[in-house]
């Protein structure tokens, strides 16, 4: 299937995607609850929650289709370079904790 450019017809695919994997969460759930398996909730079923969007309650940053889709709908905001580059290095002059000190590898 050819890639389509068109942004609507892009939406409706992720949108759909969303909703496939929103209804997989929902059958997951009563059979984690069921089975009471444990280690298909944590490794599979909350890890599917994570990339389906960010409505999942847990502590992560990975992409996950909620930010496409977002991306999709306000294509004005994308990234945008920062004015200036930013300092990696460690500064071994700043005020440290009491107690810590700035050690060269």
């Amino acid at each position: 299937m050819p890639y389509n450019t068109d942004r609507a017809d892009a939406l409706a695919l992720v949108e759909e995607a969303q909703e496939k994997m929103f209804e997989a969460i929902e059958l997951l759930e009563q059979y984690c609850h069921l089975a009471h398996d444990r280690h298909t909730e944590a490794y599979i079923l909350d890890h599917l929650k994570i990339m389906t969007s960010a409505d999942h309650g847990f502590l992560s940053r990975d992409a996950n289709l909620g930010e496409v889709i977002d991306g999709l709908l306000h294509p004005e905001e994308d990234f945008e370079e920062p004015d200036e580059e930013p300092n990696d290095e460690y500064n071994a002059e700043a005020e440290w904790p009491e107690g810590w000190r700035y050690i060269e590898a």
